[in-house]
């Protein structure tokens, strides 16, 4: 998020967006983004003390705590924990098998109708 601060286009993306979501913040950062996203003192404890996956949502002037809680499958994908990272993925061997079909094309209409 700081990246996108530090410039008037990152600012631009970040203002004009309907939808955002804040996950953990440093402290280094929270100051910065309490002007730009109009955080209350409480949400700021909040985004310095969350646990993964936790956060906040913004639509418009709203404003709402979060928990994001992955799949098996999204987390397999998402890891970035060295270790993890490691060891091999069930995910991907149950399904390194399968080959994908490809849809049956379906004809555009004709203009005119005919």
């Amino acid at each position: 998020v700081e990246d996108f601060l530090s410039t008037d286009h990152g600012k631009a993306i970040i203002t004009n967006s309907s939808l955002q979501i804040l996950l953990k913040q440093s402290p280094a950062a929270i100051n910065k983004l309490a002007e730009v996203f109009y955080l209350s003192g409480g949400e700021k404890h909040y985004l310095l003390s969350a646990n993964v996956g936790e956060g906040l949502f913004f639509a418009g002037s709203a404003h709402a705590a979060i928990q994001i809680i992955a799949s098996p499958e999204e987390y397999q994908l998402a890891t970035t924990k060295p270790q993890e990272m490691l060891e091999e993925k069930p995910f991907f061997k149950n399904t390194a098998n399968i080959s994908p079909s490809a849809p049956t094309p379906i004809p555009a209409p004709h203009p005119g109708g005919v």
